[in-house]
């Protein structure tokens, strides 16, 4: 379990290197308008349809993952150099839209990975690291490489701002030791000869079956409303808020180290208090945060609005990852991620994106405001629709009667 805990970590760092300063790394170090930012995202949005359940079915039928992730950030490497020495709109977007389609299938091959490891644990063994134990080694990594960039950017000459001259190669150095370290998790095991179906299509019909629609459905307006703060809201940080880009990464990670805490201490949270009821709360949160961000713009709001950060990721990116893998058969453990990934997270990301990035133009208010709503209504449906069912009952239903 500590391989894959490394291998969180590392792997997260990749998009830690990049994300917090994505958009102004566009914007401010390539010249691009907030459109353009937002076709680009638009753009990589199709990578999330094709990437992760083409990867996730090999590894359900005969490529090892191991091998997959390593090809998979091998690649990323060489397309995030590209976009640090590309110019032009077309040529850095091709860049990034190729590293997205590598990187992407990364994170449900190793959710995919860990849930396996799970449903062979032996329990003679001893309990097994349960999932927010894992994944918060990945918001871990996510917050190391803001505060390298930062140490870097103290012994830059005064009034100079230059992470955004850097980030790409902190990427890459990440992307390479996470390519290198995939290759020490452990090996598939031989898929099973009776496991005739394709694991795509089976997947598909369990995550839009009775028992996954109406968590499905809500995420996928809040997944529609997410790029107007993973993208832009670096930009409010620097363009409204008037903060340096040598702190806007570690501003950013006050709200993951709030995610740290409510990530390590989930399952007992998810015992407490219910599935359902942490993602309607952590769904209100992101409602909450839109609508402040776009009802009080000064330079405090972006931190204390990172309380609601938490909450939020847990709603959109941890606890629906736990729960469709309840749902999850084991000839599909792999692909039910990937499906997932492509239909609730990827296709949703494609129209959000370009409609973030045309609404930004006009004014970030504008585009928090309306995020707020949708993102609401949300929190609304979830509340009323979605009733989880337990792993008991599925366990129960799945076994063949005496």
């Amino acid at each position: 379990m500590g391989l894959i805990k490394i291998q969180f970590f590392v792997s997260y760092a990749v998009m830690g290197s990049m994300m917090p300063l994505l958009s102004v790394f566009f914007g401010h170090e390539k010249g691009f308008s907030k459109s353009d930012i937002g076709a680009i995202m638009a753009a990589s949005g199709f990578s999330m349809i094709i990437s992760p359940v083409l990867m996730t079915l090999l590894a359900d039928m005969r490529i090892e993952s191991r091998r997959i992730i390593a090809t998979a950030l091998a690649i990323s490497t060489v397309f995030i150099l590209g976009m640090h020495f590309a110019t032009g709109v077309w040529l850095v977007g091709a860049c990034y839209v190729v590293y997205h389609l590598s990187y992407v299938s990364v994170p449900p091959l190793q959710d995919g990975m860990y849930f396996r490891m799970e449903a062979e644990h032996d329990p003679e063994l001893g309990p097994l690291a349960p999932y927010g134990s894992v994944r918060v080694w990945g918001t871990a990594g996510f917050i190391v490489p803001s505060a390298l960039l930062w140490a870097v950017a103290a012994f830059l000459p005064a009034g100079k701002e230059a992470i955004t001259g850097v980030m790409m190669f902190c990427a890459a150095a990440f992307a390479i030791l996470a390519a290198f370290h995939s290759l020490r998790l452990p090996p598939n095991p031989p898929r099973a000869q009776n496991a005739n179906r394709l694991p795509t299509v089976a997947a598909a019909k369990v995550i839009f079956g009775p028992e996954g629609r109406w968590m499905c459905f809500p995420l996928i307006i809040t997944y529609l409303c997410a790029p107007a703060y993973h993208t832009f809201f670096p930009l409010y940080l620097k363009e409204i808020a008037g903060y340096s880009e040598n702190v806007i990464g570690l501003i950013i990670c006050i709200g993951v180290v709030i995610e740290i805490f409510v990530i390590s201490n989930l399952e007992r949270l998810r015992k407490r208090f219910g599935l359902k009821r942490l993602m309607v709360f952590g769904v209100l949160c992101m409602a909450a945060r839109f609508a402040c961000l776009a009802a009080f713009q000064n330079a405090w709001t972006p931190i204390w609005v990172q309380l609601f950060h938490g909450p939020e990721i847990a709603a959109l990116f941890v606890l629906p990852i736990m729960y469709i893998n309840r749902l999850a058969g084991a000839e599909f453990r792999n692909s039910i991620q990937g499906v997932y990934a492509m239909l609730v997270l990827g296709s949703p990301r494609i129209v959000g994106s370009y409609l973030s990035g045309r609404l930004a133009e006009g004014s970030l208010s504008q585009l928090y405001t309306i995020a707020a709503l949708l993102v609401t209504i949300a929190a609304a449906v979830l509340a009323l629709k979605f009733n989880p069912v337990r792993a008991e009952d599925l366990a129960a239903k799945r076994t063949p009667a005496a």
